[in-house]
């Protein structure tokens, strides 16, 4: 597992080490004895289902995750250091990864995405604030991340 620190590591495939998920899971009093894969797959499951709904723009063209990120707002005219995971991305990292090995489901993961196409004019997709679509695990990733992402109401041309 090679973890992102927020440089933009070559090959990171996980937002957060091992020490972190047991320190996280250990505080909530979670039964957490998995590993690195599970981190790895809830990490790839993030960057999956928020590409393109995480604000601001990857630090980097051709780094291996979403995030390190800059121009984030975090209000006013103020931002999110480029330089930074945010402590919701790790948090909602280690949702995902207990709940994946938990098998548990049926929970929203947030806006649901529709993909609209219009001849001529292009494809378009949709985020929807009333929609949710089922993820599959026990957790509201998206309420997790919100603050990172994109309002619901807007269109993206894709």
């Amino acid at each position: 597992m090679v973890v992102e620190d927020g440089t933009g590591v070559e090959g990171a495939n996980s937002y957060v080490d091992m020490p972190y998920a047991d320190a996280y899971h250990l505080a909530r009093g979670n039964a957490w004895l998995e590993g690195e894969d599970a981190l790895v797959r809830a990490t790839d499951y993030i960057d999956r289902e928020f590409s393109g709904l995480f604000l601001g723009d990857r630090k980097a063209f051709d780094q291996s995750l979403e995030w390190p990120r800059k121009h984030v707002p975090i209000g006013g005219y103020k931002y999110f250091g480029d330089d930074v995971i945010p402590d919701a991305l790790k948090k909602a990292v280690c949702d995902v990864a207990l709940a994946m090995v938990q098998g548990t489901t049926e929970t929203a993961t947030g806006g649901a995405i529709k993909a609209e196409k219009i001849d001529d004019v292009g494809e378009f997709q949709y985020f929807e604030p009333t929609e949710y679509e089922t993820s599959g695990f026990g957790v509201d990733v998206a309420d997790t991340l919100r603050r990172f992402l994109r309002p619901a109401n807007r269109l993206v041309r894709v």
